[in-house]
């Protein structure tokens, strides 16, 4: 599995899945934000509608949005918004690791918010990246019928 960073569009960028997070006051992130501009309200009306609780850990995959570039949208729950931290980061992204599994998506891009301090940058990377193998390891070369499914190419932090 690849990891890479990147500064970019987020509407323009062409990837199978671009991860984003949302409040439980159904506040969106500053990315989902730039993200439900471009769709002209898309990713708004599918958090009112109740398409996902936004607490911590629950995930909504939303499929060729219009007006943003990537093939799928996932929303992260990020919970509340003044108790969110990077453990709350971590522990969302790691339920949008196990989402991802589920679709045939071969990368993902995650949004992470430059407004904040470097440490937490720094501790939201790590983290993925190791939650990310970890959820993309299998011990199958033991199992007679062994899993074909890839585990993922690649992940780029925005």
């Amino acid at each position: 599995m690849e990891f890479s960073i990147k500064v970019s569009d987020i509407t323009k960028l062409k990837t199978d899945c671009v991860m984003v997070g949302v409040f439980d006051n159904k506040k969106l992130s500053a990315a989902a934000a730039e993200l439900n501009a471009a769709s002209g309200g898309a990713l708004a009306a599918a958090v009112a509608a109740g398409d996902i609780t936004c607490k911590t850990g629950t995930t909504l995959v939303l499929q060729a949005v219009a007006g943003v570039a990537a093939k799928r949208v996932m929303l992260l729950g990020f919970g509340e918004e003044k108790s969110y931290s990077p453990a709350v980061f971590c522990k969302a992204i790691g339920a949008g690791f196990i989402a991802l599994k589920a679709t045939s998506a071969t990368d993902a891009t995650v949004a992470l918010n430059a407004n904040q301090p470097a440490a937490d940058l720094a501790i939201k990377v790590e983290q993925s990246v190791i939650d990310a193998i970890g959820r993309a390891y299998r011990c199958d070369g033991l199992k007679s019928k062994k899993n074909d499914k890839p585990a993922g190419k690649a992940v780029t932090f925005l």
